[in-house]
């Protein structure tokens, strides 16, 4: 799933699926993927109605997913087999427990002859953060999502503006993905009306090493993309890492410095991987 892996994902937003407007909105928005969301974002009463909205929708030109129900309740079997003829880049599972979840996933998606589309996992359960770096091991999956709302109601904490109950959760998911070469994206901040919070969150997220950032809301897209993409700064120290190194291998050498500070393939690796944001 290297392919997946590479994408370019700052900003993600969930778009509750009966939510007829939302869905024709997102045509406009400049955010990297869609969460089209069936689950939490979806009362009871409306999920059939959201799944003929999302099965007749015209899917933006942007990376797009559809968050499902778990498979332990009645919606799970109605949702999945909207992947027969919606054309999605990917399924993202809720409340993925253990592998087991992403298995019985697989089966399904053979059934509807979508055998090659990407699994998304959201780690929302203690038992999820427990099973980490199984399910990112996984060989179907593309990405996880760390859901942090859920996590800290089932951890019984309270998310506070350094997240310190949570950092354990975030920074062991984050881990298992980079182990497994996988993407992964923080959770959702809120409280909309807290700009401030927002940015401190999403740089939190990205100095702890996250992909990008899950979104409730149009107005947090620039600023996610803003944060989690490369400054100026980065372009300009990513450009001189990579003229500097190829001078030094013409040279033969491993190594070189810039500034002061040793330059090797990893930092050249690093440097490649900037640019192509």
């Amino acid at each position: 799933m290297r392919v997946e892996a590479e994408r370019v994902m700052r900003s993600a937003l969930y778009v509750p699926c009966d939510h007829v407007r939302a869905l024709a909105k997102t045509a406009t928005l400049p955010a990297d993927a869609f969460i089209f969301d069936l689950e939490d974002g979806v009362a009871p009463a409306a999920k059939a109605a959201a799944r003929d909205h999302i099965g007749s929708l015209t899917l933006p030109n942007a990376y797009c997913m559809l968050r499902v129900n778990h498979r332990s309740t009645a919606a799970y079997t109605e949702d999945m087999a909207l992947f027969s003829h919606l054309p999605v880049h990917a399924v993202m599972l809720s409340k993925v427990h253990d592998v087991s979840d992403i298995d019985d996933a697989c089966a399904l998606l053979i059934q509807h002859d979508r055998s090659e589309l990407a699994i998304w996992a959201n780690i929302e359960t203690p038992h999820g953060v427990a099973q980490a770096e199984a399910i990112c091991a996984h060989p179907r999956i593309a990405g996880v999502v760390v859901g942090t709302n859920d996590l800290a109601n089932d951890l019984r904490v309270r998310i506070t503006p350094d997240r310190l109950a949570l950092r354990y959760s975030l920074q062991r998911v984050q881990l298992a993905a980079r182990a497994f070469g996988k993407t992964v994206l923080d959770g959702t901040f809120v409280t909309l009306n807290d700009s401030e919070g927002f940015k401190a969150e999403c740089e939190q997220g990205r100095q702890l090493g996250f992909d990008g950032k899950t979104l409730i809301h149009p107005s947090q897209i620039e600023l996610a993309n803003a944060i989690f993409g490369p400054t100026a700064d980065d372009k300009a120290w990513a450009k001189e890492v990579i003229r500097l190194y190829d001078v030094a291998q013409v040279e033969d050498k491993a190594v070189t410095l810039m500034d002061g500070q040793m330059i090797e393939a990893l930092h050249y690796r690093r440097a490649k991987e900037i640019l192509a944001q």
